[in-house]
């Protein structure tokens, strides 16, 4: 999965990187365009007419959020019929339209690893069953240490990829470096909200593990694609109560026929007048214009978008309620084709089309007109769009870390529910306990189910002066907690003193552990189940020692007749001991062969303990 990250998070980078020189080229070729058309003017009439044209000009930090952005040109032409033509643009309600999906490199570092930290605190623990493996404290450490490295692995990798992009030269300004930085804090609490979100499904769920990756399936795909779907298409729809712009374009057409109108009545009427008469009637209406229709529809292109923003506002708001919906609204705001770069680069269009009407009219009517001088001096019709942070970055924050620090308490509520699991129901112990005479050891419990038989395992386990051996595998060992090799890993975890690490290795041989020399230098993935139980029964057997009760999960569970004889032997010497040993199973085992005496059996609803020669029974 690193080797996928990697591969796909560089194509992003390069892909983007490759786009941007080759819109750096196209400005070039821009700026150079309108030079030759100016030149080309004749008149102040034709150069009204035509105009020139406002290029938006994203930020070069838009590699980063938008991969494939950059030759997807926007640019507005500017000219008296005071129509703002904006070609490829985000005018309007486009601006609103549903993305598409993974189009840059934050998106896919959001997918990717939402859905990680997701599938990680999924799979946080296979079962409680086997958190007693561990000392309670280690399903805290094992927490505690996915938080903390498995985010830092995801933005090591935001970190190498911005680190490429300025090898390769891309010109990030601070302001947008800045704003980069911040995203990656926002990352990183996003990432502990999908972790947190998956450890609390599963430990819901863990008594039904048919039940777990299915709600989590579930719940993944409503959080990260629907409910932002959803607002998505909430905010498509109030655009969609905008007015269009070609109704205000017709507004704006009817006032100057009407103008037009007047001063057409009005010329016809004056036929005879001289022309110095007239030209001092054009520049009046022309500037009446100017003063009151001009000024009309520049208010209404102000009202429609205030319109616009208000719906942007909204978003913003929106974007607020959930963590899925601000991470979308995030990446547009801190990217250059943001919110506040349209409607800055929008008002930064009218304006400049005002400058441009005042300039073109006091020309064309100047008696002395001369050359056309064109308007713009340098690159004023290049418009650089910014990154920064949205207003309400830190309210952003502020809720998806309350959204964490809320799902984190419950976790650990769950949690330690779980692992302590208080026992409610006392009368089964009660009903153990009464039947239990440690001179008449060991005890078999046959249990309904094994939904019971797991829950009185773990409630015994909790019971003072208690060890349980559960039913383990190799696998279910963490590989990221302290200690590299299987047997320093289980002393270090089961904390034994060096009396009992002694005794341990005592039992191996006495259970199969022929050479103990080799497990000692090997990890957990590379020993067998079968070596596992072996190790693991020994560790505990090595434990009961200290303790009054052994309590035993099923573990003779398909394991071979050898073992059920070397179990047998090592067992018979906590007898002699005095202990009491239980052994749970929601199997009935049948007697391997006749014996001399009745097996005497106390019975409830829910269990039956019996008093066996445990020697005359086979539990494989």
């Amino acid at each position: 999965m690193v080797f996928f990250a990697v591969f796909v998070s560089i194509y992003y980078i390069a892909s983007g990187y490759i786009e941007y020189k080759s819109y750096k080229s196209e400005l070039n070729s821009f700026q150079q365009l309108e030079k030759v058309k100016e030149g080309l003017l004749s008149s102040y009439e034709s150069y009204g007419s035509h105009g020139f044209r406002v290029l938006f000009s994203p930020n070069p930090i838009d590699i980063l959020y938008n991969s494939s952005s950059f030759l997807n040109v926007t640019e507005t032409n500017i000219d008296v019929t005071e129509i703002v033509k904006v070609v490829e643009s985000k005018r309007g309600k486009s601006q609103f339209e549903l993305k598409q999906l993974l189009i840059g490199f934050p998106d896919f570092l959001l997918f990717l690893g939402s859905l990680t930290m997701f599938f990680v605190g999924l799979t946080a623990f296979k079962t409680f069953g086997n958190l007693s493996l561990h000392k309670k404290k280690y399903a805290y450490l094992r927490i505690a240490s996915n938080t903390l490295v498995m985010p830092s692995l995801f933005i090591l990798l935001v970190l190498g990829m911005l680190a490429i992009l300025k090898l390769l030269g891309a010109s990030l300004s601070t302001t947008a470096m800045r704003g980069f930085y911040f995203f990656i804090l926002f990352y990183f609490l996003f990432l502990l909200f999908f972790y947190f979100l998956g450890l609390l499904i599963l430990l819901l769920t863990i008594k039904d593990r048919k039940k777990v990756f299915a709600w989590g399936f579930i719940v993944w795909v409503t959080f990260y694609f629907f409910i932002p779907s959803m607002c998505s298409k909430f905010i498509v729809n109030q655009a969609y109560k905008i007015k269009s712009i070609e109704t205000l374009n017709l507004i704006k057409l009817n006032r100057l026929y009407d103008y037009e109108k007047i001063v057409k009545d009005f010329f016809s009427r004056h036929a005879d007048e001289t022309f110095e008469f007239k030209l001092k009637k054009i520049k009046e209406f022309v500037w009446g214009f100017m003063e009151k229709e001009y000024a009309e529809n520049k208010a209404d292109e102000l009202a429609y978008l205030a319109e616009v923003e208000r719906v942007m506002d909204s978003h913003g708001r929106m974007a607020l309620i959930f963590p899925t919906i601000y991470s979308n609204y995030l990446m547009r705001e801190l990217s250059s084709r943001s919110y506040y770069n349209y409607k800055k680069y929008l008002r930064y269009v009218l304006d400049l089309r005002e400058q441009f009407m005042k300039y073109y009219l006091t020309k064309r009517y100047s008696p002395n007109s001369g050359k056309v001088v064109p308007f713009i001096k340098g690159d004023e019709n290049i418009f650089r769009a910014e990154s920064r942070l949205p207003d309400n970055f830190w309210r952003g924050v502020g809720v998806l870390g309350a959204y964490c620090l809320a799902l984190m308490i419950i976790c650990f509520f769950v949690l330690r529910s779980r692992l302590k699991n208080p026992i409610k129901k006392k009368d089964r112990l009660d009903f153990i306990y009464r039947n239990l005479v440690p001179e008449q050891a060991p005890y078999f419990v046959y249990c309904q189910s094994e939904k019971i038989q797991e829950d009185l395992f773990e409630e015994i386990i909790e019971e003072p002066d208690v060890v349980g051996m559960d039913h383990l595998e190799a696998a279910d060992i963490d590989p990221e907690l302290p200690a590299r090799y299987i047997l320093p890993y289980l002393y270090h975890i089961r904390e034994l003193s060096a009396e009992q690490i002694e005794r341990a290795e005592t039992i191996m041989p006495r259970l199969g552990v022929r050479d103990l020399k080799y497990f000692k230098h090997r990890r957990p993935e590379e020993i067998s189940d079968d070596d596992f139980k072996r190790i693991y029964a020994a560790i505990i057997f090595a434990e009961a020692w200290d303790k009054n009760v052994l309590v035993i999960n099923n573990y003779l569970h398909r394991m071979s007749h050898a073992f059920e004889v070397e179990f047998q032997e090592v067992l018979w010497d906590l007898r002699d001991l005095n202990k009491w040993v239980i052994y749970l199973s929601a199997t009935m085992h049948i007697a391997m062969s006749a014996t001399k005496h009745n097996i005497e059996v106390a019975a409830s609803k829910e269990l039956n303990v019996a008093h066996i020669e445990y020697r005359q029974m086979s539990f494989r």
